[in-house]
């Protein structure tokens, strides 16, 4: 994928799946993944709160909804943990910058819906895409030479790609928690 950054939004292809049953396979994997993702931030803040394995802790944490107030807590609880550990801090920063931009695509795959594109007469195949009701991914809508899908629409293995993203992000918040994890805590629980 030629985007600035792994997060970044794919660019809209000319021609989609053949089938609509690749996409919906897809975008329920990514997202059971990002869910993946979203245990081992909380694993991460037990971890940087000094509550490893804590359920009491995973259960307050899981009361937060959205991605910006998860990350908030987990960076101001590392500036405290890891006062003294730039490098650790820096780490964590860098996975929370993560962590919400990926969190933009999963909302988009979450929110989207299947359908197939015929263009000026010509099949182009099925794309997941928002709906045209989402003013905020359908900033085009109207103008003469706008996506008539909207702001994005995904094949099945532009799902597959941010997939990948949460599953390479999830991996490195957990060898990051297993790192520095102290040998007397309770072991964690990988999918």
């Amino acid at each position: 994928m030629a985007q600035k950054h792994s997060w970044d939004r794919v660019k809209s292809l000319d021609v989609g799946d053949a089938s609509p049953q690749p996409i919906y396979l897809n975008v329920g994997l990514a997202l059971s993944w990002f869910e993946v993702l979203q245990v081992r931030m909380t694993w991460l803040f037990q971890l940087v709160v000094g509550l490893p394995g804590s359920l009491a802790l995973s259960r307050a944490f899981g009361i937060l909804e959205t991605v910006g107030p998860k990350m908030a807590m987990i960076q101001e609880a590392a500036k405290i943990s890891f006062m003294n550990d730039l490098a650790s801090r820096d780490k964590i920063s860098e996975f929370m910058k993560q962590f919400e931009a990926l969190s933009h695509r999963r909302n988009e795959i979450a929110h989207g819906y299947v359908s197939q594109l015929t263009h000026n007469g010509q099949y182009k195949g099925h794309f997941l895409h928002p709906g045209s009701h989402i003013t905020k991914r359908n900033t085009g809508f109207g103008q003469f030479d706008a996506d008539p899908l909207g702001d994005y629409r995904y094949t099945a293995a532009q799902i597959e790609y941010y997939t990948q993203e949460f599953r390479r992000l999830g991996g490195e918040v957990q060898d990051f928690i297993d790192a520095k994890r102290a040998k007397t805590a309770p072991g964690s629980h990988s999918p």
